[in-house]
This record gives structure tokens, sequence and C-alpha cells, in this order.
């Protein structure tokens, strides 16, 4: 009957340490490249609400009947 593996126990460390690191280093190969993949990092081209609204290129949502949407609509520009 033949069996697989090693059968000493110095070449069953040897393989099962080797097994290990392979499978560590492919969960880590894997991790990094799909976080590499996914994360996208965004420019806008504006830095604060003034250049936002010269640039024009985006839009700005608020939820209807909020405080944000009426500090845009009654609120001052302070200096």
């Amino acid at each position: 009957m033949a069996t697989q593996g090693p059968q000493m126990d110095s070449c069953r460390v040897v393989y099962l340490t080797t097994y290990l690191s392979a499978v560590v280093l492919l969960a880590s190969y894997s991790a990094t490249l799909i976080s590499f993949l996914t994360v996208r990092l965004v420019e806008v081209p504006f830095n604060n609400l003034e250049e936002f609204l010269i640039v024009g290129t985006h839009k700005l949502g608020t939820p209807e009947d909020s405080t944000v949407l009426t500090l845009f609509k009654v609120g001052t520009k302070q200096h």
C-alpha cells in the first residue's frame, strides 16, 4: 500500500513548515492584490466650498428641509 507524504518526523516538520509558509504567503499576496485593486484615490478639483461653486463640475446633495440646506439658503458670508 502506497502512502502519501513524508515518513520520517524531520521530513514531516520540513514539509509542514514549507506548506504553512506557502499558505501564509499566498494569503498575504492575495490580500495585498485585492486591496490594491479595490482602493481608488479620488482627486477633486476643489478644496473648499468657494472653489466648489466656481468649478461647477459636481453637484451638492442635501436632505430636503435639512439644517444644511437652510444654512445654504439664508447663510451669510462671514469674514
